[in-house]
């Protein structure tokens, strides 16, 4: 997975979800935790929750609004999910 991938699949999530408060920026540390992950983006979507994708395979959805919960083998599955429940 390259960068430019990643950033082009959050920034779809982002149009889908009609946010405009998030903006790429490439993960700066080794590991995720409770305060090197707060800022918008790279997931984090402020007011909708999160969507994280960890490979191409691998693609976790925890949106508040609208409500979608999975996980989901593509990134075309996560988009169908939320465009259905938007």
């Amino acid at each position: 997975m390259n960068i430019t991938e990643e950033e082009n699949f959050y920034n779809t999530v982002a149009d889908l979800l009609e946010c405009e408060n998030h903006n790429y920026k490439p993960f700066q540390y080794i590991k995720r935790t409770r305060w090197n992950n707060r800022d918008a983006g790279n997931g984090r979507y402020l007011g909708f929750g999160i969507v994280r994708r960890y490979s191409s395979e691998k693609i976790l959805v925890q949106l508040h609004t609208p409500p979608v919960i999975g996980l989901f083998s593509s990134a075309q599955d996560a988009y169908e999910a939320i465009k259905k429940s938007r």
